[in-house]
């Protein structure tokens, strides 16, 4: 079940809507998590704060906090278009290739490598840059979210009420003031008899959430498993090619080791376009710090950037999935060698999801 408190909290009735603000933390409180979709204001805001307060106040679920940019959803949604779009050219494009194949006594491989290797540029050509376009006008934004946590006081949020002076703006009627309420709460919560409350749990933000935060976000503006889940939705689908091919091999006799080549060949073959996109991306998101770095410190166009950085996006795909394809087409379709060539390639992706502060440190310098 989850608890969203712009739908949850009735927005059409002030009295209902005020008891909702008013309950907030008891929601909270039964919550095993917090999703926080961040803005540049969150930090800004007092009942924000406050939601942050509620959680924090107990050690066991500071770990159950998880900041997440409201603007990732532009980036993954253009990856995950980018990406489709790939998908969708290259499984034709190997379909195509496979029947032409069947018909040629002596297929050309090498044209075929070649082939595949420039519709896949062009298509990249048409896409990336978009998103390398996007991803640089965000990564700024996001990368201010660490440093908002790092310096956060929440005697400094804003609230509707004191903003206006305790006067409804359309009504003139008395606001009560919600800053005492949630600095109450918080004196409840945070009792510090050597420190302020205030301060306590200004520290308590700074000391704890802030670097976490730093630390989840250090791989990037998207955080691995959304990753994983845009490539599964992009390359998913077309899984099921394989299994007509797979129950045609036993329905001629195939079987053995012959059979368990064939599966394992066209298995990877679909997975292969999964692990260049997921490594392409990854690398992307520290393509997209470095330009946001680079931008600050000497050309500030971002268009220039973009035209700098995309073909290294370019390069990184195409390391990931040439060798494959390269050994694949060179081979009998019963060898094992592009085992060879997908195993590199995956150990590079899993190495990219697992140390991606390493690989930050290495963008940054």
């Amino acid at each position: 079940m989850v608890f969203l408190d712009k739908l949850c909290i009735a927005q059409h009735d002030e009295e209902l809507k005020s008891k909702g603000i008013l309950g907030l933390p008891t929601f909270l409180l039964k919550s095993k998590k917090l999703l926080v979709l961040w803005t540049p204001r969150y930090c800004s805001r007092l009942w924000c704060a406050l939601e942050m307060a509620t959680f924090m106040k107990d050690p066991k679920y500071h770990d159950s906090i998880e900041i997440v940019p409201l603007k990732t959803t532009i980036i993954l949604a253009a990856e995950g278009l980018a990406w489709s779009i790939m998908s969708v050219g290259y499984n034709m494009m190997e379909s195509a290739i496979a029947a032409q194949a069947e018909q040629e006594a002596q297929p050309n491989h090498t044209e075929n490598v070649i082939t595949v290797v420039t519709l896949m540029m062009l298509f990249g050509t048409a896409i990336v840059p978009v998103v390398f376009y996007v991803g640089l006008g965000l990564i700024a934004e996001v990368e201010e979210l660490p440093r908002q946590l790092a310096e956060f006081r929440v005697q400094d949020c804003q609230c509707f009420c004191c903003t206006n002076n305790h006067k409804h703006p359309n009504t003139g009627e008395e606001l009560p003031c919600d800053r005492e309420l949630v600095f109450r709460s918080l004196k409840g919560w945070y009792p510090q008899p050597e420190q302020d409350h205030l301060d306590f749990f200004n520290s308590t933000v700074r000391s704890n959430l802030a670097p976490r935060v730093a630390a989840g976000t250090a791989g990037g503006v998207l955080p691995a498993r959304y990753t994983l889940y845009m490539v599964g939705a992009c390359n998913l689908p077309f899984l099921s090619r394989l299994f007509p091919a797979w129950a045609g091999h036993v329905h001629n006799g195939i079987v053995g080791y012959k059979l368990v080549a064939l599966v394992l060949r066209s298995s990877m073959s679909w997975m292969i376009v999964g692990l260049a996109a997921v490594g392409t991306t990854r690398v992307s998101m520290h393509l997209f710090r470095l330009g946001n770095y680079l931008s600050r410190v000497c050309l500030k166009s971002r268009l220039c950037w973009v035209a700098l950085l995309t073909p290294l996006s370019f390069q990184v795909a195409t390391l990931l999935w040439t060798p494959y394809e390269v050994v694949k087409v060179m081979t009998p379709k019963d060898s094992m060698l592009p085992v060879m060539p997908f195993l590199a390639a995956l150990a590079v992706v899993v190495y990219l999801l697992a140390f991606p502060g390493l690989t930050q440190k290495g963008a940054a310098s």
